[in-house]
């Protein structure tokens, strides 16, 4: 057994020289031809550069084969870490890990771990890994196949920018053939996400993967506010209000590389945004504007339900029915991420906005009533850019035309989904 009051890691590295040696010099240290080690470690603090663990403990076993590290346990400065750890062969090529790894979180700020400089940010930018030019070179593998672990992380609250979340529970197991999040689930903007799902491994050029994420009555005002309005100023924090929840699944292939494979996304997605309040947003008080609708008043939403479905770099919606006080309304169409332009299709209810007063308007909202399919219609298209697109009217014969367009593109992509759903991995 040994123990240990106090160690200084940075001021070691430098007494022994660690970190200035030549590659040639550190290529050829290797360990002796026979080794037998057991060594039960204590240490009470463990400094390097502005940060530092206490309460250091474990146990260390080698011999000509096999190296461990069991019951390893620290307090860190937001909570505590254990881990296990086995390698074999460890003193030659064919060596092998497999560990487990529990991290137990208080409070952390990701923001104020990245600025320390134990962690490489700023000072030790010279040791971070750099990108390398592979022109020309074979792919290397994408997934370690000397490798298994399972990691475990349990978090009160964490904070990143202007984003925090509370109660994260964290489970992956990582082996050559499959990464598994068995779980990921935390609190975040007054609401719950849950999210799990696969990453094939294999010595294949392509890692067929898949999420589920379900998310419960997540506040729009912050989510907004957390993400800096997602870097537009049409739907902020203070002209949105109200509650999002969704669920979606998600298949996609990614290269060794790890960069997704572009004709691989196929994401489905179910969106219910309900009780929202939307003040002075611009695309709305234009589209109204447009038909004659003069007032600039507050949509409010009783419901309303998305259901859109993304095939490669297109997402494709239809039937998206909002109930709101000013007039009910059915949109379609599609929008291309790569292009960044749209082509929807508006059914908007006339009753609705010049023969039904606001006040039956609010009840009839509140009661979640809808007679769009009985009411007379306004047809629109919105189509072109994202950021300069234009309206223009349509007559209902187009307007039918291009919902069966978008229908077939639809069922298309509902059969690829089933397929892949029913796809062995």
């Amino acid at each position: 057994a040994l123990a240990i009051n106090q160690i200084d890691i940075a001021a070691m590295m430098d007494d022994f020289g660690i970190g200035k040696m030549e590659k040639e010099k550190q290529s050829q240290s290797k360990f002796p031809e026979s080794v037998f080690l057991d060594l039960d470690l204590k240490i009470k603090e463990i400094d390097y550069k502005d940060d530092s663990l206490r309460n250091f403990s474990t146990v260390l076993h080698a011999d000509d084969n096999r190296l461990s590290i069991s019951d390893l346990e620290a307090d860190l400065p937001f909570g505590k870490v254990r881990l296990n750890l086995e390698m074999d062969q460890y003193q030659n090529e064919n060596i092998t890990y497999r560990g487990a790894v529990r991290l137990d979180i208080d409070s952390l700020s990701v923001d104020r771990l990245m600025e320390l400089e134990a962690f490489g940010i700023p000072g030790n930018r010279e040791l971070m890994p750099q990108p390398v030019k592979n022109a020309g070179k074979k792919e290397t593998r994408a997934f370690p196949d000397n490798f298994t672990i399972g990691l475990t992380v349990k978090a009160d609250y964490l904070a990143y920018r202007n984003a925090e979340i509370e109660n994260l529970d964290l489970a992956i197991d990582y082996s050559p053939e499959k990464t598994d999040l068995k779980k990921l689930k935390f609190d975040f903007l007054d609401g719950i996400v849950d999210v799990y799902g696969h990453i094939s491994g294999g010595n294949g050029n392509s890692h067929p993967g898949y999420l589920y994420s379900k998310a419960d009555e997540l506040d729009i005002r912050t989510l907004f506010s957390s993400f800096d309005n997602f870097n537009q100023d049409k739907f902020t924090a203070e002209n949105s209000s109200g509650k999002i929840s969704w669920v979606s699944h998600y298949y996609f292939e990614l290269g060794n590389s790890m960069v997704p494979v572009r004709n691989s996304n196929l994401w489905i997605m179910n969106i219910n945004v309900h009780e929202a309040e939307f003040d002075r947003v611009e695309p709305i008080e234009k589209t109204l504007f447009f038909v004659g609708h003069k007032s600039k008043d507050k949509m409010m939403i009783s419901r309303l339900n998305i259901n859109a479905m993304l095939v490669r770099d297109k997402l494709y919606f239809r039937d998206v029915l909002m109930n709101d006080n000013i007039s009910n309304l059915d949109v379609f169409g599609e929008v291309d991420l790569d292009d960044r332009s749209m082509d929807l299709g508006l059914e908007i209810s006339l009753s609705d906005l010049f023969f039904r007063t606001k006040k039956r308007r609010i009840v009839q909202t509140e009661e979640g009533e809808v007679d769009l399919e009985n009411d007379s219609k306004l047809f629109l298209n919105l189509s072109g850019p994202l950021t300069d697109h234009k309206l223009k009217l349509m007559s209902r014969r187009k307007f039918d035309k291009a919902r069966d367009g978008l229908n077939r593109e639809i069922r298309k992509a509902e059969t690829a989904f089933r397929e892949r759903q029913n796809r062995p991995e």
